[in-house]
């Protein structure tokens, strides 16, 4: 029953469709790239991934929704050394893999979700 409600997720969201969602994705990615490179490392904008991630699911298909995940994590992990490689204290990382651990189950749960659905 599932591969049949796969195979009718194309045809509820068109490929127009899907070409908007991939824009949308990649303008949200930009503005928290710009706001999360923008600051110090101490604060973390990672959480707003979650938007992407969320959008990914119902959208387009589950390896997208896993690569966007994926991307976000390691962008939210990055910025603790890119722009600048600077001495970083621990809750400072601490906070970066928190926030990763809150995408990864941003998107396991999306996913189980879809899949429960």
């Amino acid at each position: 029953m599932l591969r049949r409600l796969l195979a009718l997720k194309p045809t509820f969201f068109p490929q127009q469709q899907h070409h908007k969602t991939c824009w949308l994705i990649a303008g949200t990615f930009a503005v928290v790239i710009a706001l999360e490179y923008a600051t110090l490392s101490d604060y973390v904008f990672g959480y707003l991934y979650t938007g992407p991630i969320l959008l990914a699911n119902p959208r387009l298909n589950r390896s997208a929704t896993l690569q966007v995940t994926l991307i976000a994590s390691v962008l939210t992990l990055l910025n603790l050394v890119v722009p600048t490689v600077e001495l970083t204290n621990p809750a400072t990382v601490a906070n970066r893999f928190i926030g990763v651990m809150a995408l990864v189950a941003t998107g396991w749960l999306s996913d189980r979700a879809a899949c429960l659905c």
